[in-house]
C-alpha cells in the first residue's frame, strides 16, 4: 500500500495516529517540513484519526486503512 501524504503551507511539527476509540497507535515527530508521508501498513484495516500539529495548531483528519 502507498503511504498517506500530508501537506501544508506551513511547517508540520508532528502527527499522531489514533484509533477511533482515542488510543494512540503511533506518533511521527520532528518532521520540520511542509510535507511528509506516513505508512499505515502496520495498522489493522479500519478508520483512524490523524492529529496534525501545524505551527502550534492542531488539525484532525480521518483516514481509512483498507
Amino acid at each position: 500500500k502507498r503511504p498517506f501524504k500530508v501537506e501544508s503551507d506551513q511547517q508540520i511539527e508532528y502527527i499522531r495516529v489514533l484509533d477511533l476509540g482515542g488510543r494512540l497507535m503511533f506518533t511521527q515527530t520532528e518532521i520540520a517540513s511542509k510535507f511528509t508521508e506516513i505508512s499505515l501498513v502496520s495498522l489493522q484495516k479500519g478508520a483512524y484519526m490523524l492529529e496534525i500539529s501545524i505551527n502550534g495548531t492542531m488539525q484532525k483528519r480521518t483516514v481509512i486503512r483498507e
